[in-house]
């Protein structure tokens, strides 16, 4: 699976929604082994980082609910795990926006 991640767009392949899923599946697999926590803390940080402005969006928003939400839920996953509360202040910046 990484052999297709893209650090500098922060995506799989070309990947939008679907990176959020291959995201959350990191954390929950890191979650089960915390040994592979630390390998993929910079695939977090990267995604954080760059995966959004890849696209044009801001904030991980775009027009379609679903998207948003499968980016919510995976924020979530990545906060579970690191504890780093800048992913979990994007989840309820993304929630927010989904309840408006």
């Amino acid at each position: 699976m990484m052999r297709s991640y893209n650090s500098s767009t922060g995506v799989w392949e070309n990947y939008w929604w679907q990176a959020a899923n291959l995201m959350s599946a990191l954390a929950d697999f890191s979650a089960l082994d915390l040994s592979y926590a630390p390998i993929y803390e910079s695939t977090y940080a990267s995604t954080y980082s760059n995966a959004s402005s890849t696209f044009g969006y801001h904030g991980f928003l775009d027009d379609y609910y679903d998207d948003e939400g499968w980016w919510g839920l995976a924020w979530v996953n990545v906060y579970d795990l690191t504890q780093n509360s800048d992913y979990l202040n994007l989840a309820i910046s993304i929630f927010n926006d989904m309840q408006g």
